[in-house]
């Protein structure tokens, strides 16, 4: 009998052990499970935020895009039709394109073969007949609701206030007021804001992300892109600019971009800078509201070739091709020869600056560009990453914003080495630090190429350090190929000749960081062919002196200088 008692307390036991511990296990596993599902929204709430960077896509891509060509527009007729555009992209998807130059060209023809969208050449030639068919259309279907009139071509406020409105508003088109009747009468809209007389009001909604700068009786290109972005369109002493300007700095969590342009580069950028905001040169650009909207696959760059070099007496040089962050150079006249598309390009090892927008502001033109990249072309993220702006002006908080936009779009654009341009000379350690490492942070930036504002962006005098926290390697411009300068003893800017001379003097020695030299090479000065003709000539001067790609000079600088 106790043997049985004894038995079943065994047994007892067991059973109550064995409940415990699959409740136990059932109850861990499904704490465990839902703290995993809780970490994973807050882990992808975090990536989300970590690009607080937006740029403005519409509701639907183009299905077909009007061709008009921008030289027969009169400065009305280009008014009212960007401002149409705009606002049809805005509620439903582009459908304008304006050829003006070649490169514009080469862009539709691109759209055409990668893409299915419907190229319309019906009003080519006349863009008010253009007009007519989009109002007739979309006044049916009530996308378009009303006009807002300005003064005249002189009275840029007026004209800068009207686009405005229509920015920050839904379904209108701005006309000339002595017009304002008969497209009243014809397409049965009411005028709901006269910018002459009327003032803007409070209640207009516009982007956290954007606003544009242009003086709108000069060259009015950026109307259709400021309507279908939501962004006020202002000429640069506009009164309500600081307004403006503080309202998006006082964004949460975002960065915001200027486009157009203003004459004082410097002032100009640094006032932005004060903000938060940076800039994208964009001023002449055309149709950035249909390329931004097409999507076609970004080819992957080439790899780099392998560098094992025979000699270590040796002086290892890259030259940078400047202004990179310049969209309307990117867009409009980057690929003729004096540039990327120059018969030289296939042996001339060399790196040019790249907006990292580009993907977003462009994906056309990007996938256009590497595809024609070489074993001997490096891209670059132009200064200062995704826009123009002094890192140094923005606060902490803002620097790390922007550093978290920077690195994903360098991934996203395959590009590894950072272009920094400082808005002073100054390069003492605490300033290359703390204006590079918040980039540095991130696994896909390698390095920081740190250019000065003054003495052609060589004030560094080819000085290098290393990220106190990483160890990536900053460095500085010793020369630029700028101007026609002869003498490094007065200015570090040289021209061709001077500029195989003073790298003939240089220290031959790989594992040295004196061995390498850093040098841009300034777009409105130089071409490709300037730099072709400076490798032949140290080839044959000194061969001592090796010109390698950016991406082989880092390879060399970190393998042989930092342990």
């Amino acid at each position: 009998m106790w043997l049985y008692y004894e038995n079943q307390f065994i047994f007892t036991f067991f059973y109550i052990l064995y409940i415990y511990i699959y409740f136990y296990l059932l109850f861990k596993v499904t704490f465990m499970l839902f703290l995993s599902i809780i970490s994973l929204i807050f882990f992808v709430g975090e990536i989300k935020a970590a690009c607080p960077m937006e740029y403005k896509v519409s509701p639907l891509p183009p299905a077909t895009l009007f061709t008009v060509d921008d030289n027969e527009l009169s400065f009305s007729d280009s008014v009212t039709l960007q401002s149409l555009a705009g606002s049809i992209a805005k509620e439903v998807s582009p459908i304008l394109y304006r050829s003006g130059n070649v490169q514009y060209e080469t862009w539709l023809d691109e759209i055409k073969m990668k893409t299915s969208i419907l190229i319309n050449d019906t009003y080519t030639d006349r863009p008010g007949d253009l007009i007519d068919h989009l109002l007739v259309t979309y006044t049916a279907s009530t996308v378009i609701t009303g006009l807002v009139t300005y003064a005249n071509v002189s009275d840029s406020i007026s004209l800068s206030h009207a686009v405005t409105y229509c920015s920050g508003s839904q379904g209108l088109v701005v006309v000339l007021a002595t017009d304002a009747v008969a497209y009243s009468s014809k397409y049965s809209l009411p005028v709901v804001f006269d910018a002459e007389y009327d003032t803007l009001p409070d209640s207009l909604q516009f982007s956290d992300h954007s606003i544009v700068f242009q003086q709108p009786d000069a060259q009015p290109f950026l109307i259709e892109y400021a309507v279908f972005s939501d962004s006020p369109y202002l000429s640069w002493n506009d009164v309500s600019r600081d307004t403006h300007l503080t309202r998006l700095s006082d964004a949460s969590s975002s960065c915001a971009a200027a486009y157009g342009w203003v004459s004082d580069e410097g002032s100009y950028v640094s006032y932005l800078a004060n903000y938060g905001i940076f800039a994208h040169a964009s001023d002449w650009a055309l149709d950035m509201v249909s390329l931004s909207n097409i999507h076609v696959p970004i080819p992957p760059l080439p790899q780099t070739p392998s560098d094992v070099p025979t000699d270590k007496a040796v002086h290892t040089v890259t030259f940078v091709m400047t202004d990179g962050d310049n969209l309307q150079w990117l867009l409009g006249s980057f690929l003729q020869d004096s540039w990327y598309g120059s018969s030289a390009m296939s042996t001339t090892p060399m790196g040019f600056t790249l907006s990292p927008a580009l993907i977003d502001v462009s994906p056309t033109s990007l996938a256009y560009i590497y595809s024609r990249a070489t074993g001997d072309t490096s891209m670059v993220a132009a200064p200062s990453g995704l826009g123009y702006t002094y890192p140094e002006l923005l606060s902490s908080e803002e620097l790390n914003s922007y550093a978290n936009s920077t690195s994903v779009y360098m991934a996203d654009t395959q590009m590894r080495i950072l272009n920094i341009l400082a808005g002073n000379d100054v390069t003492t350690d605490d300033t290359l630090q703390s204006s590079s490492s918040p980039f540095l942070c991130y696994s896909n930036i390698d390095a920081v190429f740190y250019y000065t504002y003054g003495s052609g962006y060589a004030g560094g005098g080819g000085k290098s350090m290393r990220d106190e926290s990483t160890g990536k390697p900053i460095i500085t411009a010793r020369f630029s190929l700028w101007g026609e300068g002869t003498d490094t003893a007065t200015s570090p800017m040289l021209g061709n000749d001077a500029m195989v001379a003073a790298l003939k003097e240089q220290v031959k020695d790989l594992n040295s960081v004196d061995g390498y030299s850093l040098i841009p090479v300034h777009a409105w000065t130089h071409t490709t062919a300037d730099v072709a003709y400076i490798i032949e000539q140290l080839a044959a001067q000194d061969p001592s002196v090796e010109v390698v790609t950016p991406a082989v000079f880092l390879s060399r600088f970190i393998d042989h200088t930092i342990s």
